[in-house]
């Protein structure tokens, strides 16, 4: 797993988008808004909605998705998720492997 760490809005979900548009996958988003924003950045950078995959972190959890279609995810913005399945209890806290190796 690789983990891209940036600053808020410095290019994160694009890098993400263009390594699910070479690797092939789907991209988990925090709700509908978030992934008609990864649509339109996929269209803006002349490809089609239908050439990327994108499902909200509640169908990601739920295992609503066509198995048989996705071969990786990419998962954007996974704090703004966390916080929506926690509602309103505050994550204090989480535990992520040292992944150096495979840091974006």
């Amino acid at each position: 797993m690789r983990t891209i760490y940036q600053k808020p809005r410095t290019g994160k979900t694009t890098r993400l988008i263009d390594a699910c548009l070479l690797l092939g996958g789907c991209i988990v988003c925090a709700d509908e808004e978030r992934i008609k924003i990864v649509q339109d950045a996929v269209i803006n950078a002349g490809f089609t909605e239908n050439d990327i995959i994108a499902i909200t972190f509640a169908d990601f959890v739920s295992g609503n998705y066509d198995k048989n279609k996705i071969k990786s995810f990419f998962i954007d913005d996974v704090n703004e998720s966390l916080r929506r399945v926690a509602g309103d209890i505050h994550i204090a806290a989480i535990a992520v492997d040292d992944l150096n190796d495979g840091d974006m």
